[in-house]
């Protein structure tokens, strides 16, 4: 018990030493606690109108606390004592918030569709990579220290001091909280909520102190015992590191060595969204366990250890396939290229694991750093080069479907393919959302607009379509005609916009109160189910209507269709009534590769008529 009281109050007296040891990074998180009290005290509409104001100032001196900590870290592994080195490094952390914060709030801004200012995902993206370069500039710098053994000892301690620091913040902020709500429940009924915010604000300063306040000295000798301390794994991080965490990793290993195999057999057939998380989870996972366990002399960690790199070289040579794939359908976007990205830091990163092993640790870091500074460069960086790629690949489907002629859009009297709808309302909806002003001269900002698509092109957005037809196919149909004769049924059943999918109708009738359903689940055939007094009287599914109308009018591969009344309807007879059913659109989408089929029906009207 005493010894824990002692380990409270080191971390605590750790906490006070971070004021003067890294000065910088404490008033950079004054600054942002400054500003979040304010932002708190201010109502939501008040607020809305500084957003860009507040959100520069944060994340600008956020920066410059974590560079701040980078730098005096090197002043301090360099072990060089001078009073000027030291605030030389503090200043520069400080100089750098401010130079960013100028660049954010007065070139950063973009007005929003509410016309506030925010901050561009541009401006944000490049500021969190000048953060995430500086985390890890830190631990390099810390590796480098006389007694920090390897880049995985750093590692470790700089994750060990955040999750304690964590840990210490949630159980003050869990507490307090509770204290706080006894207080309002009993005493004070009236607390404003905004107290809890205010406390959290405090909490996470508080937290900030602690997780500076963890790190050991790198300057002198007098440090070591303590730096040897805190790089020391605990026994039950052994246990989690080399009896769970690495069999995941490896049963995950067997699940994409697998579909590397069925990859050979039947083509990528997975959802590339799905395939890129689940694969860049895999690479930043084991690459970071890889690093966790280097000094682990297990059986399982050697086995890891000589096993991962390999076995991550094969996958990533299948998700290179996956990702041509996506490229050849769909052009280079911000996914494909950040899953581009991730692929390249992984294929280098294993590289080295393979040739350095442990030497190959800074190396690694090395890569990740210059790797997320290729991301937000310009030109090359994922916002100019997909930018340019999506207008390069409207441009030359535009020419080919004879839709662009000098340099104007026109509009002619060819059907164009379902498909190549699909293709240009993806790249138009990409282009019109993107923060780029350099738009061609032939496109209209404007474009994405349902409206102004139509008139533009002749023809309206298409989605749900697949650029490459022996994968997926898609069949349309839509009612030729507005006018319908209904004369021979006396009651027609309102049906609602967000309800032509999945519709539920009641309605009264000779025999009692009739409910008429239809529903829809994933690749299942649409049910129609009829209802008397809430006993089911009709349930059949629409696979023979469905069939028979796609035979009937020799559906092509994506294709688009318009058919006549007669054949867009179903009649459902029971004793006493009639039901006529008028189908508005109907979608066929058949996943050659799966062998299944979903379906999409839209309804124009339910009408009814008693016998």
């Amino acid at each position: 018990m005493i010894n824990l009281g002692l380990q409270i109050q080191k971390v605590f007296k750790g906490a006070a030493k971070s004021f003067y040891r890294f000065p910088a990074a404490i008033i950079s998180a004054i600054v942002i606690s400054i500003t979040a009290i304010i932002k708190i005290t201010m109502d939501w509409e008040v607020q809305q109108t500084y957003t860009l104001l507040f959100d520069s100032i944060q994340i600008s001196f956020f920066l410059g606390a974590v560079f701040s900590m980078a730098t005096v870290a090197l002043e301090e592994v360099r072990s060089d004592r001078k009073k000027s080195s030291f605030v030389l490094a503090n200043v520069s952390g400080i100089v750098l918030a401010i130079i960013s914060f100028l660049l954010l709030y007065f070139y950063g801004g973009k007005i929003g569709e509410d016309k506030i200012v925010y901050l561009s995902d541009i401006a944000m993206a490049r500021v969190s990579v000048a953060i995430f370069v500086s985390i890890v500039a830190f631990v390099y710098i810390t590796s480098k220290s006389k007694f920090v053994d390897t880049f995985s000892d750093s590692f470790f301690i700089t994750q060990r001091a955040f999750i304690i620091s964590a840990i210490y913040g949630l159980v003050i902020m869990a507490g307090v909280s509770g204290v706080l709500g006894a207080f309002q429940a009993l005493v004070y009924r009236n607390l404003d909520s905004r107290v809890y915010q205010y406390l959290g604000v405090a909490v996470g300063f508080l937290t900030y102190t602690i997780f500076l306040g963890y790190f050991p000295s790198f300057r002198g000798t007098e440090n070591k015992e303590e730096i040897d301390k805190v790089k020391e794994q605990p026994r039950f991080i052994f246990v989690l590191f080399d009896y769970i965490l690495i069999p995941i990793i490896m049963a995950l290993t067997v699940v994409l060595l697998i579909w590397s195999v069925r990859v050979l057999l039947k083509g990528v057939d997975v959802s590339f969204n799905q395939l890129s998380s689940i694969a860049s989870s895999y690479v930043i996972i084991g690459i970071w366990l890889y690093i966790m366990v280097s000094k682990h002399d297990t059986k399982i960690a050697e086995f890891y250890k000589r096993v991962y790199p390999f076995a991550g070289i094969l996958i990533l040579i299948f998700e290179a396939w996956a990702l041509f794939a996506q490229l050849n359908k769909f052009g280079l976007k911000t996914a494909e290229y950040s899953f581009l990205m991730i692929w390249i830091f992984a294929i280098i990163s294993v590289l080295l694991l393979i040739f350095l092993k442990d030497k190959a640790y800074r190396k690694v870091a090395i890569t990740a750093i210059v790797i997320s500074i290729i991301w937000v460069l310009p030109i090359i960086g994922y916002q100019d080069i997909t930018f340019n790629s999506q207008v390069n690949r409207l441009r030359k489907t535009l020419i080919n479907e004879k839709l662009l002629v000098d340099d104007k859009i026109v509009s002619n009297n060819k059907e164009v393919e379902y498909v190549i709808r699909g293709e240009i309302t993806d790249a138009v909806d990409f282009i019109s959302y993107s923060e780029k002003q350099n738009t061609p001269i032939w496109f209209k900002k404007d474009l994405n607009d349902e409206k102004v698509f139509k008139d533009t092109f002749g023809f309206e957005k298409t989605y749900g379509v697949y650029p490459d037809p022996s994968e997926y196919t898609s069949s349309n149909f839509r009612l030729e005609t507005d006018a319908i004769d209904i004369s021979d049924y006396s009651l027609s059943l309102r049906v609602l916009p967000n309800e032509k999918s999945d519709t539920t109708n009641r309605f009264k009738g000779k025999n009692g109160s009739y409910e008429i359903m239809i529903t829809r689940e994933f690749q299942r055939v649409p049910k129609i189910i009829v209802k008397l007094e809430d006993k089911i009287i009709v349930e059949e599914d629409m696979s023979k209507y469905l069939s028979d109308l796609s035979i009937k009018y020799n559906s092509k591969q994506n294709s688009e269709i318009k058919v006549p009344f007669e054949d867009m309807n179903v009649i459902i007879e029971t004793e006493d009534i009639s039901i006529l059913l008028v189908f508005d659109n109907i979608n066929i989408y058949r996943d050659q590769i799966k062998e299944k089929t979903d379906y999409y029906v839209e309804l124009h009207g339910i009408f009814v008529k008693n016998k």
